[in-house]
């Protein structure tokens, strides 16, 4: 039978009276579950995985609220929702548009609702989201699953903040006069052309961050008992001459400096990788010659050269979070390439990281610094003497006398790395034949000139 002649024969199947509606399935014809039956299991119903199915009307809401996060524009916002939408629906459900709008110039500026994004606890897409439009939002309202999330960390104020957002978590935002001053007062350092209201705290944070630029004329004051008169300062030709050759100048330096910067990460996450290596000055410094372009390094060098001069203690005694983009890869490779590292010093991300537990990074297995100074000390020289000598790298002698290695902790380890750095590179064995030999051919014959002759004639 085609499929439109069984569907009574279907019909009459699901049909069945005096039966819990959750025990068995249910066409999925409509894409809001009927309203008589609490959470169907349907058949193509996909929201133990994703959630439930909205609402119509939820899901202009939501498309609207993350459109009004990348921009305040009323005219972007309507052709985005026309454009998926169209007319007819938007009408129809003119009153969750309007709750939207009132939000207008708060979310994504002061604070992010959670509930736009059910997976945020997973990473990827909505915190990528979040950091490329409201990275400078305070707050983040949480959402019920926010309760006993993992990323929820608790601060020393009695608070919590979400490690995924890196945003403070409030059920509510805080609007007071202390935060509408405070906003204000930032708005108008950016040149914002704020206005004094008193009106209610959430309207004046509202229109401090919806407020213009300010394009403010310099006043001149002309005349004995006349008001002040907006006018422009007039300035000779030589002098508006010689303010726009300077400004050229500086916009020249700071798109160099730019371009600079940019060409420097390649080499700056090169040498991160490779100092953790535990290599030495020179060793690094032949590594970076091979890599990049001498021009190249030599352009780029006061954004390297400070991290360079770490050599001998950076990778040997301690690494730093910031060595890699992702832990996880850095764990690896320092499990890898040089285990004995003591100690991690921490980065941005490991004050609301769920691997930071009573100092100590779980990710890598190893204590959790503020700097580097906390490790670089007298009793970590004497500490790695003992171990150098212990494992026959350094003479006896040479392990006594810490002081006999630099004038403070410091040089002391970067002497000790040089010293014993050839002990752990592996012997390289001789090679078979010299360039003569290589080209004449070996010889069959045998050397005897250290054997006697009752040796020779066995």
């Amino acid at each position: 039978k085609q499929n439109l002649d069984i569907r009574p024969d279907l019909e009459a199947l699901w049909a069945r009276e005096g039966e819990s509606p959750t025990t068995y399935l249910i066409p999925n014809v409509v894409m809001v579950p009927t309203a008589g039956i609490e959470d169907p299991r349907t058949m193509g119903d996909m929201s133990q995985v994703h959630g439930r199915l909205r609402s119509q009307a939820e899901e202009i809401a939501k498309v609207a609220r993350l459109s009004l996060m990348q921009s305040d524009d009323v005219g972007r916002l309507r052709s985005e929702l026309v454009r998926r939408f169209g007319i007819e629906p938007l009408l129809e459900h003119r009153a969750v548009l309007a709750s939207v709008i009132q939000e207008r110039g708060l979310l994504g500026r002061l604070y992010v609702a959670a509930e736009d994004f059910p997976t945020c606890a997973r990473g990827g897409s909505p915190v990528a989201f979040v950091r490329k439009y409201a990275s400078e939002a305070k707050y983040v309202v949480a959402k019920q699953a926010c309760e006993g999330c993992c990323h929820s960390k608790p601060t020393v104020a009695g608070g919590s903040t979400c490690g995924q957002f890196q945003k403070e978590i409030k059920v509510q935002v805080p609007y007071t006069d202390h935060l509408a001053e405070s906003v204000e007062t930032a708005q108008a350092a950016r040149g914002r052309a704020v206005q004094a209201s008193v009106s209610d705290p959430r309207e004046r944070i509202r229109q401090a961050f919806l407020a213009p630029r300010s394009t403010a004329v310099r006043e001149v004051y002309e005349g004995q008992g006349e008001g002040k008169i907006p006018k422009l300062a007039a300035s000779a030709p030589g002098v508006s001459q010689g303010q726009l050759i300077e400004a050229s100048s500086l916009l020249r330096k700071k798109q160099a400096a730019e371009q600079t910067e940019l060409e420097s990460r390649p080499v700056l996450a090169f040498l991160h990788r490779e100092m953790v290596k535990g290599l030495t000055h020179g060793e690094l410094a032949q590594t970076l010659k091979l890599a990049f372009d001498g021009s190249l390094l030599k352009r780029t060098h006061p954004y390297w050269g400070k991290l360079l001069n770490e050599s001998g203690l950076y990778g040997v005694i301690y690494t730093k979070q910031a060595s890699f983009e992702e832990c996880r890869v850095g764990a690896d490779f320092l499990a890898k390439h040089n285990p004995s590292v003591r100690a991690i010093v921490a980065g941005e991300k490991c004050g609301t990281c769920i691997y930071s537990k009573a100092a100590r990074c779980l990710m890598y297995g190893k204590p959790l610094i503020k700097s580097a100074s906390e490790v670089v000390t007298s009793a970590t020289v004497e500490s790695v003497l003992l171990e150098h000598g212990t494992a026959g790298r350094l003479q006896p002698w040479d392990v006594k006398k810490a002081s006999t290695w630099g004038d403070n902790p410091a040089k002391a380890l970067k002497a000790i790395h040089e010293a014993t750095r050839t002990s752990y590179l592996p012997q390289v064995a001789p090679v078979r034949m010299g360039f003569m030999q290589g080209f004449h051919g070996q010889t069959v014959g045998h050397t005897t000139s250290g054997l006697d002759l009752r040796t020779i004639v066995k």
